[in-house]
């Protein structure tokens, strides 16, 4: 009977606090009843909900976030907090001022677009203070709106700066394809300025190194005329040319821009000559006849005994006794050359050298220089005593025979 009337009047008489049907505890039936602010705190106070955020949460919605009594502010309802009924409500410019301070809002900037769009009101003229879940949702909406717009302006912007970066790279092409063409069209009018019209016709011939041979005579064989073209002027076939002429032993071809040619001349020297057919032929070391004359030429050594092809100028002497005669003509003091006047080889002798009032045997064409000394010596000595000597033989340098004149 206890028990039972308990649970009627626990059922009937008692009140019920709390936010699910789970946690509902009973009161007894003697206590006053709970307030309404102290029936929020004891919700708030519910252990299920642990964090300070889920309390604040859980203060919000019962302390008549969505009654008549109370005024909420914020921007979403999970910030959102209740206000005591006492308080004085919140100015247009506190409300504004507390939603530009919302944590979602981060930069300043984001700060001022917020408080700007909240206190300058909607595009219908309503203005967003704050007040109840229509307000809060309207003021996160304009400002993910704002958001947005920014990042819609950033995203034209790269737009924008990407079009001017690829518009410029663009200009930079084209340059560099007009410079190209303009290049090779300059180049293809300079060639053919230069290689098909006479802007480079040579003009002038400049010779260097001729002592015999006249200038003029080396640029009319060379074979370069006033039509000669500086750059398709064939040098090998003027170099040729030069060579022809028995006297030029080296020749080099140079071009000078604009229109000048450089001929540089390296002439042969006569060495000895021979006579043959009534004419003497001048002779180099090297074997090549360079002239034919009528009459013996001063200060030459006139050569015999030795066996010659025909004559004439460019033909070339190729023996063995020849290219003996001339070492030793080479090899010679230069005071007995002077005074000999022929050079000659016999058989049983060899070479021998006429002076005025002998004649002096080598033998062969070794130890030149020493033997030569040797018998100019032998003729300072002995000519003065004898007057004139029939040979001086220095085929063995160290003994010496002189022989006078019977």
């Amino acid at each position: 009977m206890t028990m039972s009337l308990w649970k009627k009047r626990t059922s009937k008489g008692s009140r019920v606090t709390g936010g699910t049907k789970a946690r509902r505890k009973a009161r007894p039936v003697g206590r006053k009843p709970l307030s309404r602010e102290e029936s929020v705190a004891q919700r708030a106070k519910s252990p299920s909900l642990r964090s300070r955020a889920e309390r604040s949460e859980a203060t919000g919605e019962a302390s008549g976030v969505t009654s008549k009594g109370s005024r909420v502010t914020g921007g979403t309802k999970a910030r959102r907090k209740a206000r005591p009924v006492d308080r004085e409500p919140l100015s247009r410019e506190e409300s504004v001022a507390q939603r530009a301070k919302s944590p979602s809002l981060r930069s300043r900037a984001e700060r001022r677009e917020a408080t700007g769009e909240a206190s300058g009101g909607t595009s219908k003229g309503s203005r967003v203070t704050g007040r109840g879940k229509e307000g809060s949702t309207g003021f996160a909406r304009e400002g993910l709106r704002a958001v947005r717009r920014r990042g819609r302006g950033r995203t034209t912007a790269r737009r924008k700066e990407g079009d001017t970066e690829t518009s410029r790279a663009g200009s930079r092409r084209a340059l560099r394809v007009f410079l190209a063409i303009f290049l090779v069209l300059s180049l293809g009018a300079m060639v053919w300025v230069y290689v098909f019209t006479g802007t480079l016709n040579v003009r002038n011939v400049v010779v260097t190194g001729n002592e015999r041979l006249e200038a003029d005579y080396l640029r009319a064989i060379s074979g370069i005329t006033p039509e000669t073209h500086l750059l398709r002027m064939d040098t090998g076939a003027v170099r040729k040319a030069l060579l022809a002429e028995p006297y030029v032993k080296e020749a080099r071809v140079k071009r000078r821009f604009p229109a000048t040619v450089v001929l540089e001349i390296r002439e042969r020297e006569p060495l000895l000559y021979f006579e043959q057919n009534g004419r003497y032929h001048l002779v180099d070391e090297e074997g090549v006849v360079l002239e034919s004359r009528d009459a013996p030429v001063a200060g030459l050594l006139e050569g015999e005994g030795v066996e010659l092809p025909l004559l004439y100028p460019g033909v070339k002497v190729e023996t063995a006794v020849f290219s003996e005669m001339a070492s030793l003509i080479e090899e010679l003091p230069e005071a007995l050359r002077r005074e000999a006047w022929r050079v000659g080889w016999r058989t049983g002798e060899g070479f021998y050298l006429i002076v005025p009032a002998t004649r002096i045997i080598f033998g062969s064409s070794s130890d030149i220089a020493r033997k030569g000394d040797i018998a100019y010596m032998a003729l300072q000595e002995t000519l003065p005593r004898y007057g004139e000597l029939e040979y001086v033989d220095v085929t063995y340098p160290d003994h010496p025979v002189i022989k006078p004149s019977s």
